[in-house]
């Protein structure tokens, strides 16, 4: 999975930057970096403080559903490869 969405997954767990780029082995700055990226992108905040505590957005929250369910979803495409029949683009069969 993309390495911004990795991030911001890691950061919803942890809810702290630092602790964050800890289990990444990124440092604090690439994970505000690909935070701040994934809010342009998207247009929207994903995280904001409170009393000095960070907290997920109604967008943040919206978007931590649908990369978990990414993730689980490639996890499961990686578990069992598809295999192409040539003669019907398009469509495939799993063994």
């Amino acid at each position: 999975m993309e390495q911004r969405l990795e991030s911001f997954l890691t950061l919803c767990d942890t809810m702290h930057y630092g602790r964050a780029a800890e289990k990444l082995h990124l440092s604090q700055p690439a994970v505000s970096k690909h935070i701040q990226s994934l809010e342009n992108q998207y247009g929207v905040s994903l995280f904001t403080y409170a009393n000095r505590r960070l907290q997920k957005t109604r967008e943040g929250e919206v978007l931590q559903q649908y990369v978990q369910t990414l993730r689980y979803n490639e996890e499961k495409l990686m578990e069992k490869p598809l295999y192409f029949d040539t003669s019907f683009s398009g469509d495939y069969l799993q063994k």
